[in-house]
């Protein structure tokens, strides 16, 4: 169970807005994505010997983003933390309601 201090690192929820720039071209890369929300979370990167565990050793880094519930986020989201962006790939509320686990990778 994590508590409430464990909560110790200010990510940025990202929406994809897309939209057209002046010229009317499509907006694509970051510029696509809209700061949506912010929360305090606990961020668990996987570790050498869980990839090892897993037969996946690949370039992807993977992490658990724990917040706690009411904030709405889905997989189609990204959460930013400092200069790292993670897409969300799956959105896991625990059986009592108390937090949401968000699977996902670094962006690249």
């Amino acid at each position: 169970m994590t508590q409430l201090g464990q909560y110790d690192k200010r990510i940025a929820f990202l929406a994809h807005t897309g939209g057209r720039d002046p010229e009317g071209q499509p907006v694509t890369g970051s510029a696509a994505w809209t700061e949506v929300g912010k929360a305090w979370a606990n961020i668990r990167y996987e570790t050498g010997s869980e990839a090892i565990r897993s037969d996946a050793i690949t370039n992807v880094l993977r992490a658990s983003i724990r917040i706690q519930r009411g904030f709405g986020v889905t997989d189609k989201m990204r959460v930013q933390h400092g200069a790292v962006v993670f897409e969300i790939k799956a959105v896991l509320p625990d059986d009592a309601q108390r937090h949401v686990d968000l699977v996902c990778e670094v962006f690249r």
